[in-house]
This record gives structure tokens, sequence and C-alpha cells, in this order.
């Protein structure tokens, strides 16, 4: 079990919005700091270090979620995921190189991005159970077993040779080719819906700054081989089909 508790930075005006995202998260995994306005969050990170995640509202006072932003990573080296809150989904926010964009009120599926992306053991309980979903693949099967079965012997026999490679490049450090690696089996985990996988693949490929990958590729492995142990098990016929890679 993971007993060291997270470490979120909210930015948020309303405090009754405050309130509402705090109730999201157990005291015992989570510490979320609060703040009306960015320079207050600024001053608490300049003095307590950087957290595991930065939450912004877009309009921040007195500076804004982009300038706020620029500051941290200009002044401090700022490097932790970020997901902003907007009123509206709209196009002045594609200047934005965050995580994730959310709008008020929170909904469910927001609050478990930041969970799965903080990687709380809340959410990983049964793992054989959650590792993956075929849902997806059935809608574009229609109906028809063999795709299925023939999809996931193709991960089976694919993926796991990209994972070995991505850990061997890290280890070699190989660092552009371990985010081409990670960008490159995204889909193959999204096929199988696998949220915490392909949020990894993500954060590795595109956000995570060389500190911060020995933690994210170990838990890709970790992740990679919870998805192939569980579907050998729910589907021993795809043994023989899967390549050694020992």
């Amino acid at each position: 079990m993971n007993t060291t508790k997270k470490r979120v930075i909210l930015v948020e005006a309303d405090l009754n919005a405050q309130l509402q995202f705090k109730a999201q998260f157990a005291k015992s995994e989570v510490e979320v700091t609060a703040f009306t306005s960015g320079m207050g969050a600024i001053q608490y990170i300049k003095q307590n270090g950087i957290p595991e995640l930065l939450v912004l509202e877009e309009a921040a006072k007195p500076l804004g979620a982009v300038q706020t932003l620029n500051y941290l990573k200009d002044q401090i080296g700022f490097s932790a995921p970020v997901i902003v809150v907007a009123n509206h989904i709209h196009s002045g926010l594609d200047k934005l190189r965050v995580q994730k964009i959310i709008t008020r009120p929170y909904r469910n599926a927001d609050i478990q991005f930041i969970k799965e992306l903080l990687m709380l053991d809340a959410i990983i309980k049964n793992p054989s159970s959650q590792a993956y979903n075929l849902d997806y693949l059935m809608e574009l099967a229609d109906g028809d077993d063999t795709f299925i079965q023939e999809s996931l012997k193709i991960f089976l026999t694919s993926v796991p040779a990209q994972v070995h490679a991505l850990v061997e490049s890290f280890e070699e450090n190989r660092l552009e080719a371990v985010c081409q690696y990670a960008h490159a089996i995204k889909p193959s985990y999204e096929m199988l819906q696998s949220k915490r996988a392909a949020n990894l693949c993500d954060t590795i490929a595109h956000y995570a700054q060389p500190q911060e990958l020995p933690s994210l590729v170990k838990a890709l492995k970790k992740e990679h081989e919870t998805i192939e142990y569980a579907l050998l098990q729910d589907f021993p016929e795809l043994l023989n089909g899967k390549k050694c890679n020992n």
C-alpha cells in the first residue's frame, strides 16, 4: 500500500468549490492545500516544494492560468502535472499545455482521472477485475468474437516487447526512445480502456521531467504486467499465441 499522502495544490476563488473538490478525496491519501489566488500558491510552492498535482482556475488572480504557469516554470522549474478548471471549454485554452482541462461542477469522470493520475491505492483494490475493459472492442467487433480474440492476440504478441524496449531504453538513458515507445503503445491500452496505463504513457511521452521517469516507467511496467496477467487468466487460450520475451 502507498502510505505517502499525495500533495495537491488547488487555486480556486470560490470557497464552496474548494470544499466540493476536497470532499472528493480521502484525507488519508490526499492533502489538498487550497488558495484563492495564484500568488498564494506560488509562495507556498517556493517554500514547500513542488506538489504531485496543481489544479489551477483559468481566471486565477492576479495573473491568470497561462502567466501563472509560465512564472512557475521559468522561476522555479515547476514540472508537476497541471489541471486547469474553466467555466467552459473554448479555443483559447489550446495554448495551455496541461494534463487536462475540466469544468465546474466537477464531474465524476474528472475526479476519477485525477485519482488515476495520482495513482491512489483506493482505485486499484482489485487489479484483475479493473485492469481492462472489452466494451470498446465489443462495439468494434459487432458480434464477431474472432475479431476480439485476434485483437487480444495482437496486443499480447506486440505490446509486451514494446514495454520491454521502453524499459531497456530508460535503463540505457535513451530518453527520446522512451517517449517514442510510450506514445506508440498508448492506443493499445486505450483499446482495452485501461485508463491508468494510457495516462502513464501520455505523461511519459509528453509531460514528464527526467527526474520523474523512474517512478513512471516502473508504474507502467507494473500496470502492463497486471493487464497481461488478467487477460491470460480470463482467456487462457490466448497463451498459445503469446510470444516469450525471456
